[in-house]
């Protein structure tokens, strides 16, 4: 066989180089790499009406964490039915079937507000029931607390009690609403209204409010760094801020 001269190997290979280039350079990019399953914070909401109330707390919690994070590196699934205690939803099976659909790196129940009043016992027998129900230790559970009737604000004192024995018992942390609702009733220099015209339900201030009181306890985040204001005017959404931060961290209230 006959050598390859010197030069046509030199063409060859100068050939070779430029057909890899021109490949390069048409082939796509490739693919930005999904998030891992393990990347993703899932969270369950579990309650009624004052958990979907007002387009909801968790479409408020995933709009201010929008300016944080990729709406991908987060999951908030909510289960609420109006009038529901924690003890319907041990009984309903969408609730367990969706408890089942995956594991939740945090669930927050929220019980029946008068329930929680009037039948502490329910609360804690719940409590206990979610908790084996979900059956998994790195789930960590919440316990949103919520607030007094407009018109029976002696409610407050065993919402409150409830919410602590239940967070005692269990080692649950406690979202701790309706006690932002007493020190801003108490000092309320821009007359915001917590309440619904029933009396009862939040207000869109008052579930804006307890949202900025999840973005913080769920998540570390402190909700006055963050422009979201829900459509409210920039006072009041700065003041609300202002005071679920202190709810939160047992600060000054604003």
């Amino acid at each position: 066989m006959k050598a390859i001269p010197v030069f046509l190997k030199s063409v060859y290979a100068f050939l070779l180089l430029a057909l890899l280039a021109c490949a390069g350079s048409d082939a796509p990019p490739a693919p930005e790499p999904e998030p891992a399953e393990d990347d993703v914070t899932d969270v369950l909401l579990i309650g009624n009406s004052h958990t979907y109330y007002n387009s909801g707390i968790g479409f408020h919690l995933a709009r201010f964490l929008q300016e944080d994070r990729p709406a991908s590196d987060f999951n908030i699934a909510v289960q609420a039915i109006g009038g529901y205690s924690l003890s319907d939803h041990l009984q309903e099976t969408s609730t367990q079937d969706l408890i089942a659909s995956r594991k939740w790196d945090m669930v927050v129940l929220q019980e029946n507000t008068s329930v929680a009043a009037m039948v502490p016992d329910e609360l804690y027998h719940s409590v206990w029931g979610m908790i084996n129900a979900i059956n998994d230790d790195q789930t960590e559970i919440l316990l949103y607390m919520t607030w007094a009737y407009a018109d029976q604000p002696a409610m407050f004192n065993a919402l409150q009690a409830a919410y602590n024995k239940a967070g005692d018992d269990t080692g649950a942390r406690i979202i701790p609403v309706g006690e932002a609702y007493e020190q801003l009733l108490a000092a309320n220099p821009l007359e915001i209204e917590l309440y619904h015209t029933d009396g009862v339900h939040a207000s869109l201030e008052g579930t804006f409010m307890a949202s900025a009181m999840f973005l913080e306890v769920l998540f570390g985040l402190n909700p006055v760094t963050f422009e979201y204001d829900a459509g409210l005017d920039a006072a009041t959404a700065d003041f609300l801020k202002q005071a679920a931060h202190a709810a939160v961290t047992g600060s000054s209230a604003p």
